[in-house]
Protein backbone atom coordinates (compact mmCIF):
# COMPACT_ATOMS: atom_id res chain seq x y z
CA UNK A 1 0.00 0.00 0.00
CA UNK A 2 2.76 2.45 0.95
CA UNK A 3 4.80 1.43 -2.17
CA UNK A 4 1.74 2.29 -4.28
CA UNK A 5 1.49 5.77 -2.73
CA UNK A 6 5.23 6.35 -3.18
CA UNK A 7 5.12 5.50 -6.92
CA UNK A 8 1.99 7.58 -7.36
CA UNK A 9 3.64 10.52 -5.64
CA UNK A 10 6.75 10.30 -7.85
CA UNK A 11 4.57 10.16 -10.98
CA UNK A 12 2.49 13.17 -9.95
CA UNK A 13 5.59 15.22 -9.13
CA UNK A 14 7.19 14.37 -12.51
CA UNK A 15 4.04 15.57 -14.26
CA UNK A 16 3.92 18.74 -12.16
CA UNK A 17 0.43 18.05 -10.89
CA UNK A 18 0.86 19.56 -7.40
CA UNK A 19 -2.87 19.71 -6.56
CA UNK A 20 -3.35 16.04 -7.29
CA UNK A 21 -0.18 15.28 -5.32
CA UNK A 22 -1.53 17.10 -2.24
CA UNK A 23 -4.76 15.12 -2.50
CA UNK A 24 -2.92 11.82 -2.56
CA UNK A 25 -0.56 12.98 0.18
CA UNK A 26 -3.54 13.82 2.36
CA UNK A 27 -4.95 10.38 1.71
CA UNK A 28 -1.67 8.82 2.68
CA UNK A 29 -1.65 10.75 5.98
CA UNK A 30 -5.23 9.76 6.72
CA UNK A 31 -4.40 6.14 6.06
CA UNK A 32 -1.44 6.30 8.46
CA UNK A 33 -3.57 7.98 11.14
CA UNK A 34 -6.31 5.38 10.74
CA UNK A 35 -3.73 2.63 11.06
CA UNK A 36 -2.44 4.14 14.29
CA UNK A 37 -5.96 4.55 15.68
CA UNK A 38 -6.87 0.95 14.82
CA UNK A 39 -3.66 -0.29 16.42
CA UNK A 40 -4.40 1.73 19.57
CA UNK A 41 -7.97 0.42 19.65
CA UNK A 42 -6.77 -3.18 19.33
CA UNK A 43 -4.23 -2.54 22.06
CA UNK A 44 -6.90 -1.02 24.34
CA UNK A 45 -9.25 -3.89 23.63
CA UNK A 46 -6.53 -6.42 24.43
CA UNK A 47 -5.65 -4.59 27.67
CA UNK A 48 -9.32 -4.40 28.70
CA UNK A 49 -9.76 -8.10 27.99
CA UNK A 50 -6.67 -8.95 30.04
CA UNK A 51 -7.87 -6.73 32.90
CA UNK A 52 -11.31 -8.34 32.88
CA UNK A 53 -9.80 -11.82 32.94
CA UNK A 54 -7.63 -10.86 35.92
CA UNK A 55 -10.63 -9.43 37.80
CA UNK A 56 -12.78 -12.44 36.90
CA UNK A 57 -10.12 -14.73 38.35
CA UNK A 58 -10.13 -12.77 41.61
CA UNK A 59 -13.94 -12.83 41.76
CA UNK A 60 -14.01 -16.61 41.32
CA UNK A 61 -11.49 -16.92 44.15
CA UNK A 62 -13.70 -14.75 46.37
CA UNK A 63 -16.71 -16.90 45.48
CA UNK A 64 -14.73 -20.06 46.21
CA UNK A 65 -13.86 -18.74 49.68
CA UNK A 66 -17.41 -17.58 50.43
CA UNK A 67 -19.03 -20.95 49.70
CA UNK A 68 -17.61 -22.79 52.76
CA UNK A 69 -18.06 -19.65 54.87
CA UNK A 70 -21.80 -19.70 54.18
CA UNK A 71 -21.90 -23.33 55.33
CA UNK A 72 -19.81 -22.54 58.43
CA UNK A 73 -22.02 -19.56 59.28
CA UNK A 74 -25.05 -21.88 59.22
CA UNK A 75 -23.35 -24.29 61.65
CA UNK A 76 -22.33 -21.51 64.04
CA UNK A 77 -25.85 -20.06 63.91
CA UNK A 78 -27.19 -23.46 64.96
CA UNK A 79 -24.69 -23.51 67.83
CA UNK A 80 -25.88 -20.17 69.22
CA UNK A 81 -29.50 -21.09 68.59
CA UNK A 82 -29.09 -24.11 70.90
CA UNK A 83 -26.88 -22.15 73.29
CA UNK A 84 -29.61 -19.53 73.69
CA UNK A 85 -32.04 -22.13 75.01
CA UNK A 86 -29.54 -23.04 77.75
CA UNK A 87 -28.91 -19.40 78.64
CA UNK A 88 -32.64 -18.82 79.01
CA UNK A 89 -32.85 -21.71 81.49
CA UNK A 90 -30.09 -20.10 83.56
CA UNK A 91 -31.69 -16.67 83.51
CA UNK A 92 -35.11 -18.11 84.40
CA UNK A 93 -33.71 -20.14 87.36
CA UNK A 94 -34.94 -23.35 85.76
CA UNK A 95 -31.71 -25.33 86.04
CA UNK A 96 -31.51 -28.34 88.36
CA UNK A 97 -28.50 -30.39 89.58
CA UNK A 98 -29.37 -32.96 86.90
CA UNK A 99 -28.44 -30.46 84.19
CA UNK A 100 -24.82 -30.63 85.36
CA UNK A 101 -24.46 -34.37 84.97
CA UNK A 102 -24.07 -34.25 81.21
CA UNK A 103 -21.02 -33.16 79.21
CA UNK A 104 -20.58 -31.38 75.90
CA UNK A 105 -20.97 -27.88 74.51
CA UNK A 106 -24.55 -27.59 75.73
CA UNK A 107 -24.03 -28.92 79.23
CA UNK A 108 -25.12 -26.47 81.93
CA UNK A 109 -21.57 -26.31 83.27
CA UNK A 110 -20.36 -24.92 79.94
CA UNK A 111 -23.16 -22.38 79.51
CA UNK A 112 -20.70 -19.52 79.08
CA UNK A 113 -17.43 -21.44 79.07
CA UNK A 114 -17.45 -22.12 75.36
CA UNK A 115 -18.31 -20.47 72.13
CA UNK A 116 -18.18 -21.07 68.43
CA UNK A 117 -16.84 -18.99 65.61
CA UNK A 118 -15.95 -19.11 61.96
CA UNK A 119 -12.77 -18.26 60.11
CA UNK A 120 -13.14 -15.72 57.34
CA UNK A 121 -10.88 -15.08 54.39
CA UNK A 122 -10.54 -11.60 52.92
CA UNK A 123 -7.43 -12.28 50.79
CA UNK A 124 -9.44 -12.25 47.57
CA UNK A 125 -11.05 -8.92 48.42
CA UNK A 126 -7.68 -7.39 49.32
CA UNK A 127 -6.32 -8.56 45.96
CA UNK A 128 -9.30 -6.94 44.27
CA UNK A 129 -8.56 -3.63 46.00
CA UNK A 130 -5.02 -3.77 44.65
CA UNK A 131 -6.51 -4.08 41.12
CA UNK A 132 -9.29 -1.53 41.67
CA UNK A 133 -8.29 0.54 38.60
CA UNK A 134 -8.82 -2.51 36.40
CA UNK A 135 -12.39 -3.27 37.54
CA UNK A 136 -14.73 -2.98 34.50
CA UNK A 137 -17.48 -0.38 34.77
CA UNK A 138 -20.13 -3.08 34.43
CA UNK A 139 -18.89 -4.56 37.73
CA UNK A 140 -19.54 -1.38 39.73
CA UNK A 141 -22.69 -2.71 41.42
CA UNK A 142 -20.92 -5.93 42.40
CA UNK A 143 -17.96 -3.99 43.76
CA UNK A 144 -20.30 -1.95 45.97
CA UNK A 145 -21.78 -5.14 47.44
CA UNK A 146 -18.29 -6.63 47.96
CA UNK A 147 -17.24 -3.44 49.70
CA UNK A 148 -20.26 -3.69 52.00
CA UNK A 149 -19.52 -7.35 52.74
CA UNK A 150 -15.85 -6.94 53.64
CA UNK A 151 -15.65 -3.38 54.96
CA UNK A 152 -18.80 -3.54 57.09
CA UNK A 153 -20.17 -7.04 57.72
CA UNK A 154 -16.78 -8.79 57.83
CA UNK A 155 -15.36 -6.33 60.34
CA UNK A 156 -18.53 -6.30 62.45
CA UNK A 157 -18.60 -10.10 62.70
CA UNK A 158 -14.89 -10.24 63.46
CA UNK A 159 -15.36 -7.71 66.27
CA UNK A 160 -18.33 -9.56 67.81
CA UNK A 161 -16.53 -12.91 67.72
CA UNK A 162 -13.49 -11.40 69.40
CA UNK A 163 -15.66 -9.80 72.09
CA UNK A 164 -17.47 -13.01 73.04
CA UNK A 165 -14.15 -14.85 73.08
CA UNK A 166 -12.86 -12.27 75.56
CA UNK A 167 -15.92 -12.71 77.78
CA UNK A 168 -15.37 -16.47 77.85
CA UNK A 169 -11.62 -16.16 78.46
CA UNK A 170 -12.10 -13.63 81.25
CA UNK A 171 -14.68 -15.81 82.98
CA UNK A 172 -12.40 -18.83 82.78
CA UNK A 173 -9.62 -16.79 84.37
CA UNK A 174 -12.03 -15.63 87.08
CA UNK A 175 -13.06 -19.19 87.95
CA UNK A 176 -9.52 -20.51 87.77
CA UNK A 177 -8.18 -18.07 90.36
CA UNK A 178 -11.24 -17.75 92.60
CA UNK A 179 -12.73 -21.26 92.76
CA UNK A 180 -10.56 -24.29 93.44
CA UNK A 181 -13.23 -26.62 92.07
CA UNK A 182 -12.62 -25.26 88.53
CA UNK A 183 -9.99 -27.99 88.16
CA UNK A 184 -12.90 -30.47 88.14
CA UNK A 185 -14.93 -28.66 85.47
CA UNK A 186 -14.39 -31.51 82.97
CA UNK A 187 -15.18 -34.25 85.47
CA UNK A 188 -17.57 -34.87 88.34
CA UNK A 189 -18.51 -31.49 89.77
CA UNK A 190 -18.49 -31.06 93.58
CA UNK A 191 -21.62 -29.73 95.26
CA UNK A 192 -19.88 -26.41 95.80
CA UNK A 193 -19.56 -25.90 92.05
CA UNK A 194 -23.17 -26.86 91.34
CA UNK A 195 -24.34 -24.53 94.09
CA UNK A 196 -22.35 -21.71 92.50
CA UNK A 197 -23.91 -22.23 89.07
CA UNK A 198 -27.40 -22.54 90.52
CA UNK A 199 -27.45 -19.83 93.16
CA UNK A 200 -24.66 -17.29 92.85
CA UNK A 201 -26.24 -13.95 91.82
CA UNK A 202 -22.97 -12.70 90.32
CA UNK A 203 -22.89 -15.72 88.02
CA UNK A 204 -26.18 -14.50 86.55
CA UNK A 205 -24.44 -11.22 85.69
CA UNK A 206 -21.77 -13.13 83.79
CA UNK A 207 -24.47 -15.10 81.97
CA UNK A 208 -26.33 -11.92 81.09
CA UNK A 209 -23.18 -10.36 79.62
CA UNK A 210 -22.54 -13.48 77.56
CA UNK A 211 -26.17 -13.69 76.40
CA UNK A 212 -26.22 -10.10 75.19
CA UNK A 213 -23.00 -10.60 73.27
CA UNK A 214 -24.25 -13.92 71.84
CA UNK A 215 -27.26 -12.05 70.43
CA UNK A 216 -24.90 -9.67 68.68
CA UNK A 217 -22.86 -12.56 67.31
CA UNK A 218 -26.08 -14.12 65.96
CA UNK A 219 -27.01 -10.86 64.23
CA UNK A 220 -23.49 -10.41 62.84
CA UNK A 221 -23.41 -13.98 61.53
CA UNK A 222 -26.73 -13.82 59.75
CA UNK A 223 -25.94 -10.42 58.27
CA UNK A 224 -22.61 -11.68 56.97
CA UNK A 225 -24.22 -14.82 55.57
CA UNK A 226 -26.99 -12.82 53.88
CA UNK A 227 -24.54 -10.45 52.20
CA UNK A 228 -22.29 -13.35 51.19
CA UNK A 229 -25.25 -15.08 49.52
CA UNK A 230 -26.04 -11.87 47.64
CA UNK A 231 -22.44 -11.52 46.41
CA UNK A 232 -22.16 -15.18 45.37
CA UNK A 233 -25.36 -14.84 43.34
CA UNK A 234 -24.11 -11.69 41.62
CA UNK A 235 -20.83 -13.37 40.67
CA UNK A 236 -22.82 -16.33 39.31
CA UNK A 237 -24.79 -13.97 37.08
CA UNK A 238 -21.58 -12.82 35.36
CA UNK A 239 -21.30 -16.26 33.71
CA UNK A 240 -17.53 -16.27 34.09
CA UNK A 241 -15.75 -19.07 32.24
CA UNK A 242 -14.65 -22.00 34.42
CA UNK A 243 -17.00 -20.97 37.25
CA UNK A 244 -18.48 -23.67 39.44
CA UNK A 245 -17.89 -22.87 43.09
CA UNK A 246 -21.49 -23.01 44.29
CA UNK A 247 -22.51 -26.68 44.11
CA UNK A 248 -22.09 -27.11 47.88
CA UNK A 249 -24.38 -24.19 48.73
CA UNK A 250 -27.20 -24.50 46.19
CA UNK A 251 -29.75 -24.81 49.01
CA UNK A 252 -28.92 -21.24 50.06
CA UNK A 253 -28.93 -19.76 46.55
CA UNK A 254 -32.65 -19.96 45.87
CA UNK A 255 -33.68 -18.37 42.58
CA UNK A 256 -36.85 -16.36 42.02
CA UNK A 257 -38.81 -19.41 40.89
CA UNK A 258 -37.85 -21.39 44.00
CA UNK A 259 -38.61 -18.46 46.32
CA UNK A 260 -42.00 -17.93 44.70
CA UNK A 261 -43.25 -21.11 46.38
CA UNK A 262 -42.76 -19.48 49.80
CA UNK A 263 -44.20 -16.07 48.98
CA UNK A 264 -47.75 -15.14 49.82
CA UNK A 265 -50.00 -14.21 52.71
CA UNK A 266 -49.97 -16.25 55.93
CA UNK A 267 -52.42 -15.85 58.79
CA UNK A 268 -52.68 -16.95 62.42
CA UNK A 269 -55.78 -19.17 62.74
CA UNK A 270 -58.80 -17.59 64.44
CA UNK A 271 -57.24 -14.11 64.26
CA UNK A 272 -57.02 -11.27 61.79
CA UNK A 273 -53.24 -11.18 62.00
CA UNK A 274 -51.55 -11.70 58.64
CA UNK A 275 -47.99 -11.70 57.34
CA UNK A 276 -47.09 -11.30 53.70
CA UNK A 277 -43.79 -12.68 52.44
CA UNK A 278 -42.14 -11.44 49.27
CA UNK A 279 -38.90 -12.52 47.64
CA UNK A 280 -35.76 -10.48 47.10
CA UNK A 281 -32.18 -11.14 45.97
CA UNK A 282 -31.30 -12.89 49.25
CA UNK A 283 -34.38 -14.76 50.40
CA UNK A 284 -37.70 -13.54 51.76
CA UNK A 285 -38.78 -10.24 53.20
CA UNK A 286 -41.81 -9.32 55.31
CA UNK A 287 -43.11 -6.45 57.37
CA UNK A 288 -44.85 -6.16 60.74
CA UNK A 289 -46.72 -2.93 61.60
CA UNK A 290 -44.82 -1.04 64.25
CA UNK A 291 -41.67 -3.08 63.71
CA UNK A 292 -40.92 -2.56 60.06
CA UNK A 293 -39.42 -4.82 57.43
CA UNK A 294 -37.28 -7.82 58.26
CA UNK A 295 -35.17 -10.14 56.15
CA UNK A 296 -35.36 -13.94 56.14
CA UNK A 297 -32.24 -15.80 55.00
CA UNK A 298 -32.21 -19.44 53.77
CA UNK A 299 -30.90 -21.65 56.59
CA UNK A 300 -31.56 -25.25 55.63
CA UNK A 301 -34.27 -27.24 53.88
CA UNK A 302 -37.48 -25.16 54.02
CA UNK A 303 -36.16 -23.15 56.97
CA UNK A 304 -35.23 -19.47 57.08
CA UNK A 305 -33.81 -17.33 59.88
CA UNK A 306 -34.27 -13.67 60.67
CA UNK A 307 -31.42 -11.21 60.51
CA UNK A 308 -32.57 -9.49 63.70
CA UNK A 309 -34.07 -12.18 65.97
CA UNK A 310 -33.07 -15.65 67.13
CA UNK A 311 -36.07 -17.28 65.45
CA UNK A 312 -36.41 -19.94 62.77
CA UNK A 313 -39.21 -19.96 60.20
CA UNK A 314 -39.92 -23.53 59.11
CA UNK A 315 -42.33 -23.84 56.21
CA UNK A 316 -44.79 -26.71 56.01
CA UNK A 317 -45.36 -28.67 52.81
CA UNK A 318 -48.16 -30.96 51.69
CA UNK A 319 -48.33 -32.66 48.29
CA UNK A 320 -45.61 -30.40 46.92
CA UNK A 321 -47.33 -27.20 48.02
CA UNK A 322 -46.40 -24.84 50.86
CA UNK A 323 -49.37 -24.82 53.26
CA UNK A 324 -48.08 -22.88 56.25
CA UNK A 325 -45.15 -22.13 58.50
CA UNK A 326 -44.05 -22.45 62.11
CA UNK A 327 -41.92 -20.08 64.16
CA UNK A 328 -39.46 -22.14 66.20
CA UNK A 329 -37.85 -20.73 69.35
CA UNK A 330 -34.38 -21.72 70.66
CA UNK A 331 -35.92 -24.38 72.90
CA UNK A 332 -37.08 -26.13 69.75
CA UNK A 333 -40.71 -25.41 70.53
CA UNK A 334 -43.29 -24.07 68.10
CA UNK A 335 -43.88 -20.48 69.18
CA UNK A 336 -46.42 -19.67 66.48
CA UNK A 337 -48.21 -21.41 63.61
CA UNK A 338 -49.48 -19.68 60.50
CA UNK A 339 -51.55 -20.98 57.60
CA UNK A 340 -51.02 -19.94 54.02
CA UNK A 341 -53.92 -18.04 52.47
CA UNK A 342 -52.69 -16.68 49.16
CA UNK A 343 -49.70 -17.10 46.87
CA UNK A 344 -47.94 -14.18 45.21
CA UNK A 345 -47.61 -14.49 41.45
Amino acid sequence: MFRFFRRLREQVLRQGKIGRYLTYAGGEIILVVLGILIALQINNWSAAKANKQAIDSILLNIQKNLAPEIVDATKVLDFYFKKDSLLQLVEADQLTPAHFETMGDFSARYAILGGSGMDMNDVGYNNLILQIDKIPNEYDALYQELNHLYEIEYNYLKEQQEDIRKITDNFIEFLKYNHAWYASISGELPEEAIDYFLNDPLYKNHVNDYAMKADKVWTALIRYKAQAIKVVKMIDQLNIENAGNTASIEQYLLDKKSLLAYTGIYSIPSTEIELEFKSNDIGLISEIPGRGKFQLVPHDHMTFVETSQNVKYTFQEEKGQITGLQLINPQGNVALTLEKKETNN
